[in-house]
Formats: C-alpha cells, structure tokens, sequence
C-alpha cells in the first residue's frame, strides 16, 4: 500500500510541473550547471542589408541591444512576486561598409536559487539613427529570450534532484508571445548552434541621375554648364553610406570657393580632380557641385532614404539661353527611387540678311507706287500722240 501511494504522490508531482516542462525546449540538451554563465550568439550574419539588391549594398552601423525589461511565468501565468535575474546587455559591434559578417554574444544569468518556471527577457535594439536604416526589434517588437527551468528528476525513484535549465527559445513577438503555452515554431533559436541568423534590420536607398541638353541654332553644345546638389539628411540620423557617382559628366566635389563660369565656357573655383564619391559619415546639409555639356549625365547612388535633395542649375536663363528645368528638381529621396531630372538650354537667333524685315513692306509700296507712276506717264504719252 505504501509503494502504491509514494507512486501516486510522484506522479502527482510530474503533473504539477506539466505546464512548466511542456514549454518550448525539447530542441535542447538539459543544462546540469546553474553556476557558470552560459554564452548564447543571438545575431550571426550580415546585420545591415538589402533583401531587394543582390550587390548587398548596406551602410556603416552599430549592432546593440539593450533589455528593455523581464518577466517570470509558472504555469502560464505571470508572477509578480518573482524578480528574474538579470540580463547583462549584449555588447556593441560596428559594422563598417565592407563587414560581412557580425555576431552578437548575450550570457545568461546565474539562475541558481532560481525557482523552476518561465523566465523571459526583452531585447530591444538601440536606434543608431543610420539613415535608411529600418530598426526591427524596437520597444513594439522585441526580441523575447526565455529561459525554461524545470525539476531535475530521477527517472528511477521519481526524486527530484535539483534544478535545471531544460530549454532556451529566443524568437520575435510576430511568432508567439513570451506565454509558455504558446509553442509557435517560427524565428527560434537554431538547436544546434543555439544562434539566430535572420536579424535583419532593411536599408533601403535611391538613386538621381541630372542629364543636359543644348538646343537651338546659338546653342553651344560645347560649354560646360555648372549645377548645384544639395542633399540633406533627417533630422538626427547620419548618412553613414558611401554615395557613389558614375556617369560623363565632370564632377567637382565640394570646393572652398563656389564654382563661377561665363559665357565662353570657363569655369573658375574647380579645384579639383575630386573623388568620384561623397564619403561618409554626416549628419547636416551636404553641397556637391558639378558640370555638364550637352548630352552628359551625372548619377549619384547610393542615396540614402529620408534624405532630402535639391538640385540647381547655377547658370539657368543666363548667356541669351532659356532653360527648362526638371520637374523633379527637388524631393525625398524613396526606397528604389531612380530620379531622372533632365534640364535643356536653347539659344535661337535668326541670321542677319543685311536688310532690316521692318522696311521691306515700305519698300514694296514704293515700287508699286513707282510702277503705277511710270504706267500713268507713257498712257500719257501715247495719247498726245
């Protein structure tokens, strides 16, 4: 009788801990030391990238992460009582142009003297304020680490022997909130390395492309025309980007002394074979300055989006030319935006003849009149006669 009832207290025990076992860690070997801080990669891969180009094409950043907060569950249900131990912060990692590859690593706390149970914290990533950069585990979408302790029980005698970690899970909340019993299966940890490859925070970028044409028969295709971009970045963030410039244009950069030119083509304040790239990192209004003739282009890549631009044509309307320009002379630059902003000049005169078209009708009445005149007097004549 007393085998009988020691068997149904113990498993009446495994009963009670049901709820707590059935959390998602079937993945995972149990851990037998809650002594020693365990170490747990949580980012592995590019962590600033561009899913709509096969370039890869991504910024200067910072991956960081902070714990936003924590929380303790038995049995599906959050106990206030409890206080989890706490998370230290994962530490920083930059992220230059030319990294392929970051890794963040977060230890888990010492959870001896813990009770068994759900232990959940919220990471948050720290917004950097990289222009184009879309953060993804903000305050609104953590990410959820939760750290399962269960009963270490003895499969024999049906004793319990202390406590362990019996699973980790790390997932965001678009899969399944922190509760136990939810064991949705998307975004978790791997099982076998116990990291996370798809923290992928979207940078998103555009291009502008300024073309010229000359037209009209005093239009000199020859002359180099000087234009003005202005590019400015959101309030706060920093364009932390290479922006790079292609095309047949000449491009000046950013000289001390704004660029002048006259009607023969000259153009003064150039001081440069300059870089054919507006390098990082700024944060405040950037002003490039450029030249084309006519049927040349200068395209700048690469631009950050939430950045502002204006474009100028410096000499519009000057020299006897008319200039047209382009309806997308200003904007915010849009994810894949590729602007086209054409500008034309025209310069039409019609040719000297060396007779004034103000005094050919007069000259016309005149002969008329003379020929009249010359019909009257023979008619004349020919009567006397």
């Amino acid at each position: 009788m007393k085998k009988i009832v020691a068997m149904l207290l113990a498993l009446a025990m495994l009963l009670a801990m049901t709820s707590a076992m059935a959390a998602d860690h079937s993945a995972f070997t149990p851990q037998t030391a809650l002594d020693s801080e365990q170490v747990l990669t949580i980012v592995k891969g590019w962590a600033i990238n561009d899913a709509d180009d096969t370039t890869n094409k991504h910024p200067a950043d910072q991956v960081k992460f902070t714990v936003s907060g924590s929380k303790y569950y038995f049995n599906g249900l959050e106990d206030t009582s409890v206080t989890p131990p706490a998370l230290t912060a994962p530490a920083v990692v930059d992220v230059t142009e030319s990294t392929s590859t970051a890794s963040i690593s977060v230890k888990l706390p010492n959870f001896t003297g813990c009770k068994v149970g759900e232990y959940v914290y919220y990471l948050v990533e720290d917004d950097y304020k990289t222009a184009g950069v879309t953060y993804n585990y903000t305050s609104e979408n953590p990410l959820i680490l939760k750290v399962t302790l269960i009963n270490d029980i003895d499969e024999n005698t049906g004793e319990i022997k202390g406590v362990i970690i019996g699973g980790i899970a790390l997932r965001d909340s678009t899969h399944g909130n922190e509760n136990p019993g939810n064991k949705t299966e998307g975004n978790k940890l791997d099982s076998t390395t116990g990291s996370k490859d798809d923290v992928h925070n979207e940078y998103e970028y555009g291009k502008i492309t300024v073309d010229k044409t000359v037209k009209g028969n005093m239009g000199d295709t020859t002359k180099p025309w000087i234009f003005k971009l202005t590019l400015t970045p959101a309030d706060g963030e920093t364009v932390r980007g290479t922006v790079n410039i292609s095309g047949n244009g000449t491009y000046i950069g950013e000289p001390e002394t704004a660029p002048t030119a006259d009607d023969n083509g000259n153009v003064t304040g150039n001081d440069a074979a300059a870089s054919r790239t507006i390098a990082p990192t700024w944060d405040s209004e950037k002003v490039v300055y450029f030249t084309l003739t006519s049927g040349q282009n200068l395209s700048f890549d690469n631009i950050p989006e939430g950045v502002t631009y204006t474009i100028e044509e410096v000499e519009a309307d000057k020299y006897g030319y008319t200039t047209t320009k382009a309806s997308t002379e200003s904007g915010t630059i849009a994810k894949n935006d590729d602007i086209k902003a054409s500008y034309v000049n025209e310069k039409s005169q019609n040719p000297d003849t060396g007779v004034s078209v103000t005094v050919v009708p007069y000259i016309m009445i005149l002969a008329v009149a003379m020929m009249g005149a010359a019909m009257m007097i023979t008619r004349r004549r020919k009567e006397e006669v």
